[in-house]
C-alpha cells in the first residue's frame, strides 16, 4: 500500500526506474495496435447485424449451404439532362441501349459477372427480336413510329385485358421501371387511329436494374459496383450525353455510409481533441501539462481501437461515439492526477515522488469511478443485439485505456520530461 511515507518513496524509487521502460512499452504497444487499424477498419453499417441472433439466422445458413447463392442487384435510376425531356424518346433509348452494350463489353472483359439487365432499350429490343422480320434493333429507328408499325399489326391496348401474363407484366413496368407520371396514351390513341400522329409514350424517368453474380464475395461486389457506377457517371457526362445516371446497391450504400461515418470519425477526433487541448491549457497553462495527456489519451485511443481490431471485432456505426467518450473521460482523470501533482512538486523535487503521491491521493476515487464506469459499459453485453455488445465492451476497453495511459503513461512522461 501507499500509505506510508516508505511505501511512497519506494514506490518512487520503482517508478521513476521503471518510467523510460513504461514509455517505450506505451510506445511499442501504440504502434503494434496501430498497424492493425491500417488500412482503417470498416464499420457495419447492414441493419440485420442489428438483429437479434434467432433459429432463423441458423435456418438461413442451412438454406445457403445447399442453395445457389441470389444474384445481387444494382439499380440504376435514369433521368434525362435537360429539365421536362422525356427520357422515352428514341434518341434516349437509342444512348440507354449504347450504354448497356459498353456495361456488357465492360462485364465480359472482368470474368461476366453480369448476370441479367432490364430497362427500357432492352425490354424493347428483345420485342423487336421477336417481332421484326428484319431483325432489326432499336438503333434502326428513327421514331416511335417507326418502330412501333415494324411489330403491331391489328393490334390494341384492350387487347390485354384477359391475359394475366400481359398486365402482370405491363404493371410490373409501369411500377417499377418508370415514374408514375408515365403517359402511354399516345401508343393508344395511334392504334386507336389508323396508327396515325405521334405515338411517342412519356416519363420523366426510368429504371435499369443489373443484376450481379451473388458468387462474389462482399470487396468484390463492391469493386464490380463502383465500376458500374464509375462507367455510367462518365458516359452520362459526355457532352452529347442526353441521359444522367444514378446507381445504388446495397454495397455502394454501405461503403457511402461507411466512408461518411469514417469521416465524422476524424471531425469527432478533431474537435474533441481541440476541446482537450483548450481545457488543459486553461487548467494548467503549461506545454507539457497539456501534452502529456494529449499524447496519453491519443494513445489510449488507438489501444482502443486496435486491440477490438486485433481480436476480430467487426465494428458497427455506434463506435463512432466511443472516440469522444474516452477523450471526455480520460482528460478527467489527467486533470485530477495533474492539479495533485502540481501541488505535490511544491513539497518534493522528485517528480516520481509527486506523481506517486498524487496517485496515492487519488486512488480510490480513480479506482473506484473506472470500476463503475467499466460495469456500467459491460452491461450493455447483456443486450441480445450484437452491435449493442461490441460498443459497450469497446467502451469499456477504452476507459481501462484511458486510465492506465493517464496514470502510467502521463506520469511516466512527466518523470522522464
Amino acid at each position: 500500500m501507499l500509505g506510508s511515507a516508505e511505501s511512497k518513496t519506494r514506490a518512487a524509487e520503482a517508478f521513476e526506474k521503471a518510467a523510460l521502460g513504461i514509455i517505450i512499452a506505451s510506445l511499442l504497444l501504440t504502434i503494434g495496435t496501430g498497424l492493425a487499424l491500417s488500412p482503417l477498419p470498416e464499420f457495419q453499417t447492414d441493419l440485420s447485424a442489428f438483429s437479434p441472433a434467432s433459429d432463423a439466422d441458423a435456418a438461413e445458413e442451412r438454406l445457403d449451404a445447399v442453395m445457389t447463392a441470389s444474384p445481387h442487384r444494382i439499380y440504376v435510376h435514369i433521368e434525362p439532362n435537360q429539365e421536362g425531356a422525356n427520357v422515352l424518346e428514341m434518341g434516349a433509348l437509342q444512348q440507354l441501349s449504347i450504354d448497356l452494350d459498353a456495361v456488357d463489353s465492360l462485364s465480359s472483359g472482368k470474368d461476366n459477372f453480369i448476370i441479367s439487365h432490364i430497362n427500357a432499350a432492352q425490354i424493347l429490343n428483345v420485342a423487336l427480336e421477336e417481332r421484326d422480320s428484319q431483325g432489326r434493333d432499336i438503333s434502326a429507328f428513327n421514331n416511335w413510329e417507326e418502330m412501333l408499325d415494324s411489330i403491331v399489326e391489328d393490334e390494341e391496348c384492350i387487347d390485354a385485358i384477359g391475359d394475366d401474363r400481359a398486365i402482370a407484366t405491363a404493371s410490373f413496368a409501369r411500377s417499377v421501371m418508370l415514374h408514375e407520371d408515365f403517359d402511354y396514351d399516345p401508343v393508344c390513341n395511334w392504334l386507336a387511329n389508323g396508327k396515325t400522329g405521334d405515338p411517342t409514350p412519356s416519363a420523366s424517368s426510368t429504371m435499369w436494374i443489373i443484376e450481379i453474380s451473388g458468387d462474389l464475395s462482399a470487396d468484390e461486389r463492391l469493386q464490380k459496383s463502383l465500376l458500374i457506377k464509375s462507367t455510367l457517371e462518365k458516359r452520362a457526362s459526355a457532352p452529347d450525353s442526353a441521359l444522367n445516371y444514378g446507381v445504388v446497391s446495397d454495397d455502394i450504400v454501405s461503403n457511402e455510409i461507411n466512408e461518411s461515418t469514417l469521416d465524422n470519425l476524424v471531425w469527432l477526433l478533431i474537435i474533441s481533441i481541440c476541446v482537450v487541448v483548450l481545457v488543459l491549457a486553461i487548467a494548467f497553462r503549461s506545454p507539457l501539462m497539456v501534452a502529456a495527456p494529449l499524447t496519453g489519451l491519443s494513445a489510449a485511443l488507438i489501444w482502443t481501437y486496435g486491440i477490438m481490431t486485433l481480436v476480430g471485432v467487426e465494428f458497427s456505426i455506434l463506435e463512432v461515439a466511443v472516440a469522444p467518450v474516452v477523450l471526455g473521460l480520460g482528460i478527467d482523470y489527467s486533470i485530477h492526477l495533474q492539479r495533485s501533482y502540481e501541488k505535490a512538486r511544491h513539497e518534493t523535487d522528485s517528480p516520481a515522488m509527486a506523481w506517486i503521491q498524487s496517485f496515492s491521493s487519488l486512488r480510490m476515487a480513480l479506482t473506484l469511478s473506472v470500476i463503475t464506469t467499466v460495469f456500467a459499459f459491460l452491461a450493455n453485453f447483456l443486450s441480445p443485439l450484437p452491435p449493442i455488445k461490441t460498443f459497450g465492451m469497446t467502451l469499456a476497453l477504452g476507459v481501462v485505456s484511458a486510465f492506465v495511459a493517464s496514470t502510467l503513461t502521463v506520469g511516466a512522461l512527466h518523470v522522464i520530461v
